[in-house]
């Protein structure tokens, strides 16, 4: 008959030959299915051609991707219907909460099932906070790392960091490393005391050079000036 080979039509039971004035019954191949009658009568040599509207359908997708299932509850359905999907179409799967998504999530019908997911899901990072040293802060970190991510953290404000690295990387779900390697210490003070070019006749003294966060360094007062009140130290 004229249609096998067309639209998902095989020979079916009229793969012989077939007798004039006799029917036979044409199938529809994997993934299709029939819309009625697929028989057809040969006459003279020639078949009769299927009745008008019967063709095979192509099978629609009638339960979720493989990849969505108790045993793999890190993919979640996305935007795929939870009902039948029309071969052809195309719908892309998510990640559960938590995790994130690596690579193409899309998939596609076709003839009733689903194509192969090639993209993954991969675990998040949480308790990045724990993560830091003392009087560090998350600077550019969130509490939360997604998979395949890096970030720096920092010193809080009043600490410099120390040799070591402050990077953190996220990698299914592991932090590394798993503390940060840097150290924040306290701050030296660096600039003139707030005094030096406010105050009349006050200068720096023994605190033009960085001071250690801690100590005292003591400030003087200018050539025809005497200091009054006590004390010209200063702590940092």
């Amino acid at each position: 008959p004229s249609e096998v080979g067309s639209d998902g039509v095989v020979v079916g039971g009229c793969s012989g030959s077939v007798n004039s004035g006799v029917s036979c019954t044409l199938a529809c191949g994997n993934g299709y299915t029939p819309s009625g009658s697929m028989a057809v009568l040969c006459t003279r040599g020639t078949f009769a051609a299927l009745t008008d509207g019967v063709s095979c359908s192509p099978n629609s997708c009638t339960s979720a991707p493989s990849e969505v299932s108790s045993s793999n509850a890190n993919v979640v359905v996305g935007d795929c219907p939870s009902e039948a999907a029309d071969s052809g179409t195309s719908c892309t799967l998510a990640c559960a909460t938590g995790y994130t998504p690596s690579g193409s999530m899309a998939v596609t019908c076709s003839l009733g099932s689903y194509s192969a997911l090639s993209g993954s899901c991969h675990a998040d990072c949480t308790g990045v906070s724990a993560a830091l040293p003392t009087n560090g802060v998350l600077n550019e970190c969130s509490a939360t790392m997604a998979s395949a991510t890096s970030c720096d953290t920092a010193c809080d404000s009043g600490y410099t960091p120390d040799s070591g690295s402050f990077t953190l990387s996220c990698v299914d779900g592991t932090l590394t490393p798993s503390s940060v390697a840097g150290t924040c210490s306290e701050s030296p003070c660096t600039s003139n005391p707030s005094e030096v070019g406010s105050v009349s006749g006050v200068v720096v003294g023994e605190c033009s050079e960085a001071v250690a966060s801690g100590t005292s360094c003591t400030l003087a007062c200018d050539t025809g000036y005497t200091s009054t009140g006590g004390s010209m130290a200063v702590l940092c």
